[in-house]
This record gives C-alpha cells, sequence and structure tokens, in this order.
C-alpha cells in the first residue's frame, strides 16, 4: 500500500534507502545522516515523501519537491 510517508516513517525509510544504494555516498555516511536527509521532505508544504509498504515492511519511497 503507498503512503503518505510520517516522522514515524523515516528511520525505516532510511533503513530501504541504505539497503537499496549501499554505494551511495549518504548511505556510506550512515543512517543518522540518512534519517535526516528524509526528514527534509518533511519539512515543507513544497516537499513530500511518500513509501510502499508491504507485509508491513517499506520496500520502497519517492519524494521531491513541488516547486
Amino acid at each position: 500500500m503507498i503512503k503518505t510517508s510520517e516522522q514515524k516513517d523515516i528511520d525505516e525509510i532510511a533503513i530501504c534507502h541504505i539497503k537499496s544504494f549501499p554505494n551511495s555516498f549518504s548511505s556510506k555516511l550512515g543512517k543518522k545522516y540518512c534519517k535526516k536527509m528524509f526528514e527534509w521532505y518533511l519539512s515543507s508544504n513544497s516537499t513530500f515523501l511518500f513509501h510502499l509498504k508491504i507485509d508491513n515492511n517499506i520496500i520502497g519511497y519517492c519524494g521531491g519537491n513541488r516547486r
């Protein structure tokens, strides 16, 4: 099910990112950095973040800026 992401989802989205892109610069900086990166998407009305959940696990996400 696709859901609009909330603060409570950030930890699992960061884990999904690190598993999906283990060699990316953000993944190499660690989970704490990735969490901050995704929190930015929740910080404004002009940004968005949603995720796909199957069997109660986040398996994908998408975020962006509406501007």
